[in-house]
C-alpha cells in the first residue's frame, strides 16, 4: 500500500508540473501574440489585454483593467463596434468589424477586430474574446495606390496622343497573323473614327478592312513576342495618317502603344527636302576647302597642348565623339574608370559604354541616339553606363556640342561624374509611381502636376522643352509667384487671353476641367508665338478643395506654321547660299577651327566642377581656373604670379616643400590640404596633383584639381 500511495504522489507531481508548464506556455503565447489580445464582460469592460493591445492603444496594460474598450473607438465607428459586440454575445459565433482605434484621443490605427462570445464561470457570467489586427500599412497602401491609379486614368483620358494596349492572335501553327485591341483611350477613338465599344475585343483586320496593312502586323506582334520596344515613323491606312509611334511590350503577347499624328509635319519634310538639295551641293563645294587649314594650324597649338595636359589629368571622365557616335577622344581617367586602353576604345561607338536596355526598362539606345542629334538638348544628363567588365554604374554627365565653321553639329563633348552610390539611394524612392512616370515621359506632348500650393511636383521633358525651362527645373516657378504680365497669351483670333481664361487658372479658381484650350504663347525670353492645345483636369479631395492639377500641352506650332515655312524656305535657301559664298576668307576659316578646338578645352576646364591650379617649380601660379579662383575668394587674373604659399598657414608652408619634391620626382597622388581663403577664413580641399613636364622631359610645374570638402571637414568635427 505504501508503494502504491507514493507512486500515486509521484504520479500527481509530475502531472501539476506539466500542468505549469502549459499554462506557462500559454501564458507567453497570449502575452506575445503578433496581435492585440482583450477580453471584455457584457458592459464591455476591458478584462485583460496582452502587450501588443496595450501597445495598439497607447496606455499602460494596468491602467486598461474595467475601462469600457468603447473610450477607444471615435464616435463615428461606435454604432458599428455595439453591433459587434450584441451579434457576439447574442450568437455566440464569430464576429468582424472594421473600425480605426483611438490613441491619446486621435484616431490613430486602421484595426479588422475578431470575437467570440463564451461563457467564464470565473467572471459569473460571459465575456468575449476579441483578437485586434493591425490594418494601418494596409490601409494607406491601398489609399496611395488609389491616388495613383486615379492620376493614371485621368491622364490616359485626358492626352492628347493615342493609346492602345492589344494582344497576339495566331494561326494553328503560333504564326502571328493579326492582333486584338484590349483598350484604347479618348485619343484613339477619334484616329479610328470609331468608339470605344466597336475597338475593344475586335481584330485589327476586322476594323481595317480593305486598309489593313500586314507590315503593322509584323511590327507590332514582333514587340509582343520579343519584348523589344520600337520607335517609327509610319503611314496608317486605317485612320489614312501618317504617325509617330512608339510601342514597348507590358506583357507577354502583349504590346501597348503611343502614337501622335504627324501628318501636316511629313508633307513640310517632303516640300523641304526638294528645297534643301541645291544647298547640299553647295554646301559640299565649301566643305571640300577645309583641306587646306593644315597650313596654318600652327598659330594656336601651343593654346591647345595647355588645355589638352589639363584635359588629360582630369579626375572627371571626357570623352568626345563624331555625330555617329564613334569615339575620338577619352583621357586618361576615362581609361582607367571603364577599363579599356585607347587602342581598345578609340573608333567604337559609345553604345559600348552603355547597356542598350537600363534596369528600369527604358531603351539607352534611344536616349543616345538623341543625345547625338542635339547634344545641348541634354546639357545635363544621368544615365546608366557599363564596365568593361560588365559592372553597371551611373554617371553624371555634362554634355556640349561640338560645331563647325558653320554651325552644324558634327559631334559631342561630354564629361562625367561617377554618382552610382548616390542613385541606387535614389532609385529606391522612384519606383512608387514608375508606370505612371514612364508614361509621363514618353509624351511628346507636355505634362504638369501642380499641388495645391500651386507648386510644380512633376514635369516632363516635353513640357521643359515648349517653355524653354532648365532640364534641372530651377527656374521653374510656383503658380502663385509667376508675374502674369510676363506671359502673352493670346487668342486663336490674335486678341490677348484674360489672365482669369487662361485653362490652369480657371481650372484652379472654378474646380473644374478645362480641355483642349487653343491659345498662342509667347515666352518670356522672346520669339516667335508657340500654339498649343492645353488642357487642366482637377483631382479633388473629399471636401470638395483641389488636391491636384493635371495639366497636359500639346505643341501645334508646326500644323500651324507648315505653310509658313514652306513660302520662306525658298527665300532662305537664297540668302543662305549668298552668305556661304561670301565665306571665302581662308585666314579666316583658319582661324575659327582653331578657335573652335582650343574653345572645346577650354569649355572643359572652365566649366569643371573641380578647382584647377597650375604653378610654376617655384609653386608660383600660372593658370586658374574661374571655380578655384572662387574657392579662394579672388579674380583669376588677381591670383596669376601670386605664390601658393600665400594661400598657406605655417603648417601647410613647412609641407609645401615636401609636396614640391614628390612632384619633381613624378609622383601623382591625392591628399587632403588647407588653403586659407582671401577674407583668411579656412578651406579645405581634397587636391588630386600630378606633375607637368615639357616636350624633352624637364619638370616645369604641377597641376592640381581641387574638390571642396570644408562643410564635410566642419560636420566631422
Amino acid at each position: 500500500m505504501k508503494t502504491e500511495k507514493s507512486e500515486l504522489n509521484n504520479t500527481g507531481d509530475m502531472r501539476r508540473r506539466q500542468a505549469e508548464d502549459a499554462l506557462s506556455k500559454y501564458s507567453d503565447q497570449y502575452n506575445f501574440a503578433p496581435i492585440g489580445l482583450f477580453t471584455i464582460d457584457m458592459q464591455g469592460l476591458i478584462q485583460e489585454v496582452n502587450l501588443l493591445g496595450a501597445s495598439l492603444l497607447g496606455v499602460k496594460r494596468r491602467n486598461l483593467m474595467n475601462r469600457p474598450f468603447q473610450q477607444f473607438v471615435p464616435p463615428k465607428d461606435r454604432p458599428s463596434f455595439d453591433e459587434f459586440c450584441k451579434s457576439a454575445f447574442e450568437t455566440s459565433t464569430k464576429q468582424t468589424c472594421d473600425l480605426k482605434l483611438l490613441r491619446d484621443g486621435k484616431p490613430a490605427v486602421y484595426a479588422r477586430i475578431e470575437g467570440i462570445a463564451a461563457e467564464d464561470d470565473s467572471l459569473n457570467g460571459r465575456q468575449c474574446r476579441i483578437a485586434v489586427i493591425d490594418m494601418t500599412e494596409r490601409n494607406q497602401s491601398e489609399e496611395a495606390l488609389q491616388v495613383s491609379e486615379d492620376r493614371y486614368s485621368r491622364l490616359f483620358e485626358t492626352m492628347n496622343e493615342g493609346f492602345i494596349l492589344a494582344e497576339v492572335v495566331t494561326d494553328d501553327q503560333g504564326k502571328p497573323i493579326d492582333y486584338r485591341f484590349l483598350d484604347v483611350n479618348s485619343a484613339g477613338e477619334r484616329f479610328f473614327g470609331r468608339s470605344r465599344e466597336e475597338i475593344v475585343g475586335h481584330t485589327y483586320k476586322t476594323i481595317g478592312g480593305a486598309n489593313a496593312d500586314p507590315e503593322w502586323i509584323d511590327v507590332l506582334c514582333r514587340v509582343a513576342l520579343t519584348g523589344e520596344a520600337v520607335s517609327i515613323d509610319r503611314y496608317a491606312p486605317v485612320g489614312g495618317h501618317w504617325v509617330h509611334l512608339l510601342a514597348y511590350s507590358p506583357r507577354a503577347r502583349q504590346f501597348a502603344a503611343i502614337f501622335d499624328d504627324i501628318t501636316e509635319r511629313k508633307r513640310a519634310e517632303i516640300a523641304l527636302q526638294e528645297a534643301n538639295e541645291e544647298q547640299e551641293v553647295i554646301t559640299e563645294e565649301l566643305r571640300q576647302q577645309n583641306d587646306e587649314l593644315a597650313s596654318v594650324q600652327s598659330a594656336l597649338r601651343e593654346s591647345e597642348e595647355r588645355y589638352r595636359d589639363l584635359v588629360e589629368n582630369a579626375n572627371s571622365i571626357i570623352i568626345k565623339m563624331d555625330r555617329a557616335g564613334k569615339i575620338t577622344f577619352f583621357n586618361d581617367y576615362a581609361q582607367k574608370f571603364f577599363g579599356y586602353s585607347l587602342e581598345e576604345i578609340l573608333g567604337q561607338n559609345v553604345m559600348i559604354l552603355i547597356p542598350p536596355i537600363a534596369s528600369n526598362g527604358s531603351n539607352l539606345e534611344e536616349m543616345a541616339d538623341s543625345i547625338l542629334e542635339n547634344p545641348d538638348g541634354f546639357a545635363e544628363n544621368i544615365n546608366e553606363n557599363v564596365r568593361k567588365n560588365g559592372e553597371r554604374v551611373w554617371i553624371s554627365w555634362r554634355n556640349k556640342a561640338i560645331r563647325d565653321a558653320r554651325g552644324e553639329i558634327i559631334g559631342n563633348l561630354t564629361v562625367g561624374q561617377d554618382i552610382t552610390e548616390r542613385k541606387r539611394a535614389e532609385e529606391a524612392l522612384l519606383k512608387n509611381e514608375a508606370r505612371f512616370m514612364a508614361l509621363v515621359q514618353n509624351l511628346n506632348s507636355g505634362v504638369a502636376l501642380i499641388d495645391e500650393m500651386g507648386k510644380f511636383t512633376i514635369v516632363n521633358p516635353a513640357f521643359l522643352k515648349m517653355f524653354g525651362l532648365s532640364e534641372d527645373q530651377s527656374d521653374i516657378k510656383n503658380v502663385n509667384d509667376q508675374n502674369w504680365a510676363e506671359w502673352q497669351v493670346f487668342e486663336e483670333d490674335g486678341s490677348l487671353l484674360n489672365v482669369d481664361d487662361h485653362p490652369v487658372r480657371k481650372a484652379a479658381m472654378t474646380g473644374k476641367p478645362v480641355r483642349n484650350k487653343l491659345v498662342g504663347v509667347k515666352l518670356p525670353s522672346g520669339g516667335e508665338l508657340t500654339w498649343m492645345l492645353i488642357s487642366a483636369e482637377p483631382i479633388l479631395k473629399p471636401d470638395g478643395q483641389i488636391d491636384l492639377l493635371i495639366c497636359t500641352y500639346h505643341d501645334i506650332t508646326e500644323r500651324k506654321r507648315a505653310e509658313t515655312d514652306l513660302q520662306e524656305a525658298n527665300e532662305e535657301l537664297q540668302v543662305a547660299t549668298e552668305e556661304l559664298r561670301r565665306q571665302n576668307d581662308e585666314l579666316m576659316r583658319a582661324q575659327s577651327k582653331l578657335r573652335e578646338s582650343e574653345e572645346n578645352y577650354r569649355t572643359i576646364v572652365e566649366t569643371a566642377n573641380e578647382g584647377i591650379w597650375v604653378v610654376d617649380p617655384e609653386t608660383r601660379t600660372t593658370y586658374v581656373n574661374r571655380r578655384m579662383a572662387e574657392m579662394l575668394g579672388c579674380g583669376p587674373e588677381e591670383m596669376i604670379g601670386m605664390n601658393s604659399s600665400e594661400f598657406m598657414d605655417e603648417e601647410g608652408k613647412a609641407r609645401l616643400g615636401l609636396l614640391l619634391e614628390r612632384r619633381r620626382q613624378g609622383i601623382n597622388e591625392s591628399f587632403e590640404i588647407k588653403f586659407l581663403r582671401k577674407n583668411g577664413s579656412a578651406l579645405w580641399t581634397i587636391s588630386s596633383a600630378a606633375p607637368l613636364r615639357d616636350k624633352e622631359g624637364n619638370f616645369v610645374g604641377s597641376l592640381g584639381m581641387l574638390t571642396d570638402i570644408t562643410e564635410r571637414k566642419q560636420v566631422e568635427k
